[in-house]
C-alpha cells in the first residue's frame, strides 16, 4: 500500500477509508427471484466495492446490481421459497464520505 492511497492490502490487513456494513433481510416471495433495495448510511463520494454474504443456505444464488454512491439492488435466485433469508453486506471506497 503506497503512502497516499486510502484502501488497499498491506501484510495481510485490509485498510480503506470508507467502510459501512449491515445485514438486511428479505421474505421471499415464492416467485424464484426477488430483489431488495438497500440505501447506505452514509452517502459515498465514488460508487463502492460491495461484498455480500448470505447468512442462510435456502437460497442458490444471489448477486449485487445497479451500485451507485446511495445504495445498490441484491437479486435473489430461490426457486419457489418463501422463507426469510438474512444477508450482511461490506461497501467501501477510497475516498472521503461526504
Amino acid at each position: 500500500m503506497s503512502a497516499n492511497s486510502r484502501a488497499g492490502f498491506a501484510n495481510g490487513t485490509m485498510y480503506c477509508q470508507n467502510v459501512q456494513s449491515d445485514s438486511v433481510t428479505k421474505t421471499l416471495g415464492g416467485t424464484g427471484a426477488d430483489t431488495v433495495s438497500v440505501t447506505f448510511k452514509k452517502t459515498f463520494k465514488q460508487v463502492p466495492k460491495v461484498i455480500v454474504e448470505r447468512t442462510s443456505s435456502s437460497v442458490t444464488t444471489n448477486y449485487v446490481s445497479a451500485k451507485t454512491v446511495n445504495g445498490f439492488t441484491l437479486n435473489i435466485s430461490s426457486s419457489s421459497l418463501t422463507t426469510v433469508v438474512t444477508y450482511d453486506y461490506i461497501a467501501m471506497d477510497d475516498s472521503y464520505l461526504e
